[in-house]
Protein backbone atom coordinates (compact mmCIF):
# COMPACT_ATOMS: atom_id res chain seq x y z
CA UNK A 1 0.00 0.00 0.00
CA UNK A 2 1.28 3.24 -0.67
CA UNK A 3 1.03 6.95 1.36
CA UNK A 4 -2.41 7.56 0.11
CA UNK A 5 -3.76 3.86 1.00
CA UNK A 6 -4.13 2.67 -2.87
CA UNK A 7 -2.75 -0.65 -3.84
CA UNK A 8 0.44 -0.48 -5.44
CA UNK A 9 2.21 -3.27 -7.54
CA UNK A 10 6.14 -4.41 -7.19
CA UNK A 11 6.70 -4.20 -10.81
CA UNK A 12 6.81 -2.02 -13.93
CA UNK A 13 4.17 -2.79 -16.45
CA UNK A 14 4.54 -1.89 -20.09
CA UNK A 15 2.10 -1.96 -23.28
CA UNK A 16 2.58 -1.88 -27.11
CA UNK A 17 0.46 0.51 -28.51
CA UNK A 18 -0.63 0.32 -32.52
CA UNK A 19 -2.57 1.10 -35.37
CA UNK A 20 -3.86 -1.74 -37.20
CA UNK A 21 -3.56 -0.10 -40.72
CA UNK A 22 -3.25 -0.60 -44.07
CA UNK A 23 0.52 -0.59 -45.26
CA UNK A 24 0.45 -1.94 -49.04
CA UNK A 25 0.05 1.08 -51.92
CA UNK A 26 -4.08 1.82 -51.53
CA UNK A 27 -5.55 -0.01 -55.27
CA UNK A 28 -8.33 -1.29 -53.76
CA UNK A 29 -10.75 -1.76 -50.62
CA UNK A 30 -8.98 -3.18 -47.63
CA UNK A 31 -9.83 -6.21 -46.42
CA UNK A 32 -7.43 -6.60 -42.98
CA UNK A 33 -7.55 -10.82 -41.90
CA UNK A 34 -7.92 -11.68 -38.49
CA UNK A 35 -4.73 -13.49 -39.12
CA UNK A 36 -2.93 -10.33 -38.92
CA UNK A 37 -4.77 -9.56 -35.55
CA UNK A 38 -3.75 -13.08 -34.21
CA UNK A 39 -0.10 -12.77 -35.65
CA UNK A 40 0.43 -9.31 -33.64
CA UNK A 41 -1.47 -10.46 -30.61
CA UNK A 42 1.01 -13.47 -30.80
CA UNK A 43 4.25 -11.49 -30.90
CA UNK A 44 2.92 -9.19 -28.70
CA UNK A 45 2.70 -12.20 -25.79
CA UNK A 46 6.27 -13.44 -26.59
CA UNK A 47 7.31 -9.84 -26.15
CA UNK A 48 6.14 -10.43 -22.76
CA UNK A 49 4.62 -7.08 -22.81
CA UNK A 50 1.77 -6.94 -20.18
CA UNK A 51 -1.42 -5.26 -22.32
CA UNK A 52 -1.81 -4.31 -26.10
CA UNK A 53 -3.25 -0.36 -26.91
CA UNK A 54 -5.28 0.73 -29.79
CA UNK A 55 -5.36 4.00 -31.35
CA UNK A 56 -7.96 6.11 -33.74
CA UNK A 57 -6.97 8.99 -35.90
CA UNK A 58 -9.70 10.66 -38.74
CA UNK A 59 -7.51 12.91 -40.38
CA UNK A 60 -5.05 10.05 -41.57
CA UNK A 61 -4.61 9.46 -45.68
CA UNK A 62 -4.39 5.67 -44.89
CA UNK A 63 -7.46 3.68 -43.80
CA UNK A 64 -7.88 2.36 -40.16
CA UNK A 65 -9.26 -0.18 -38.78
CA UNK A 66 -12.30 0.70 -36.41
CA UNK A 67 -10.35 0.57 -32.73
CA UNK A 68 -13.07 -0.93 -30.90
CA UNK A 69 -13.31 -3.64 -33.56
CA UNK A 70 -9.27 -3.86 -32.60
CA UNK A 71 -9.93 -4.64 -29.10
CA UNK A 72 -12.66 -7.35 -29.90
CA UNK A 73 -10.68 -9.17 -32.40
CA UNK A 74 -7.32 -9.02 -30.37
CA UNK A 75 -8.90 -10.34 -26.85
CA UNK A 76 -10.15 -13.67 -29.01
CA UNK A 77 -6.48 -14.39 -29.40
CA UNK A 78 -5.42 -13.46 -25.73
CA UNK A 79 -6.64 -13.98 -21.77
CA UNK A 80 -3.36 -12.79 -20.54
CA UNK A 81 -3.37 -9.38 -22.27
CA UNK A 82 -5.12 -6.26 -20.81
CA UNK A 83 -6.64 -4.43 -23.56
CA UNK A 84 -7.06 -0.57 -24.31
CA UNK A 85 -7.76 2.41 -26.52
CA UNK A 86 -6.02 5.61 -26.76
CA UNK A 87 -8.01 8.34 -26.76
CA UNK A 88 -10.68 7.97 -29.55
CA UNK A 89 -11.57 11.44 -31.09
CA UNK A 90 -14.87 12.69 -31.42
CA UNK A 91 -16.38 11.79 -34.87
CA UNK A 92 -19.57 13.89 -36.66
CA UNK A 93 -21.72 12.17 -39.23
CA UNK A 94 -20.91 14.02 -42.32
CA UNK A 95 -24.26 15.85 -43.23
CA UNK A 96 -23.45 17.13 -39.60
CA UNK A 97 -19.60 18.49 -39.73
CA UNK A 98 -19.00 21.73 -38.21
CA UNK A 99 -18.29 23.62 -40.92
CA UNK A 100 -21.89 23.31 -41.82
CA UNK A 101 -23.74 23.79 -38.79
Amino acid sequence: MSDTGLPVEDRLRIGVQTLHRRTEPAVGAWLPTIDEMRMLVELVERGGYDSLWVGDHISFHIAILDPLLQLAQAAVFSRRLVFCRCAIPRRWPSRLRPSTI
